[in-house]
């Protein structure tokens, strides 16, 4: 499966001001053919004051696409608002299927095959970040080999104003950083986005490859979660 289809990409912005916290994620997938035509769904709501976002494979055996795998595992109202117990429950419910893909001994040549997010933000202000990441470990003499799934915590009940790139940050330049200010009327706001996702695509090749597509936009605010835009998913 890994032949066919490339396990990066994607482009997730959190950007966190006075008002509200807010999440921006592409939805292009990639194939050995380049680009695909298809649209996946890599941002979920994971609670009232919680969202996930994925990246990496979009397809699990035996043909699953992980967006449905990931959108049910949101949906179990026992994981809402509980970042940790969410990533766990995500990397249960991929491991063996990830190892599945690697019992030929094919590793790609790329830091992660998938990784996941999770942030929540409490009606005070506070905020706790997640990080699930499946990497590819390479030893000394080049061999490549599946890691163990890590998570890291990288907000921990903080206050903070902040920009938070996950996966091909790479492909934000820098003059665009702060272009996406959470607290602006929504409108001007998806105005702001798009024009940053534009100029994330036009990095290089490999951003225009891989980031696309429609993108999803959700807000955490002092009243919860809610879309400010999302292509409808398919499960």
């Amino acid at each position: 499966m890994l032949k066919h289809l490339r396990v990066f990409g994607t482009l997730h912005i959190l950007v966190n001001g006075y008002k509200r916290l807010v999440i921006c994620s592409d939805s292009r997938g990639h194939t050995d053919q380049g680009p695909s035509i298809e649209e996946f769904q890599k941002l979920f709501r994971a609670g009232k004051r919680t969202a996930c976002c994925t990246s990496g494979l979009l397809m699990l055996p035996p043909g699953i696409h992980t967006s449905n795998l990931i959108e049910t595992i949101c949906s179990e109202e026992e994981l809402w608002d509980s970042p940790r117990d969410l990533l766990c429950a995500i990397r249960d419910a991929t491991r063996e299927r990830i190892t599945e893909l690697f019992l030929d001994g094919a590793v790609p040549e790329i830091p992660s095959v998938f990784g996941a997010i999770c942030v929540r933000r409490k009606s005070n202000g506070q905020l706790d970040l997640l990080e699930l990441d499946f990497p590819i470990l390479t030893a000394p003499n080049g061999s490549r080999s599946f890691g163990e799934p890590t998570m890291k915590i990288r907000f921990d009940g903080v206050f903070a104003s902040f920009l938070y790139t996950h996966s091909r940050g790479d492909c934000l330049p820098q003059n665009m950083q702060h272009r996406i200010d959470p607290d602006l009327p929504d409108n001007d706001l998806l105005a702001a986005v798009d024009e940053v996702f534009r100029a994330a695509r036009m990095t290089s090749k490999s951003c225009a490859d891989e980031v696309g597509g429609s993108i999803d936009v959700a807000a955490i605010d002092s009243k919860g979660f809610c879309w400010l835009r999302r292509k409808p998913i398919r499960l």
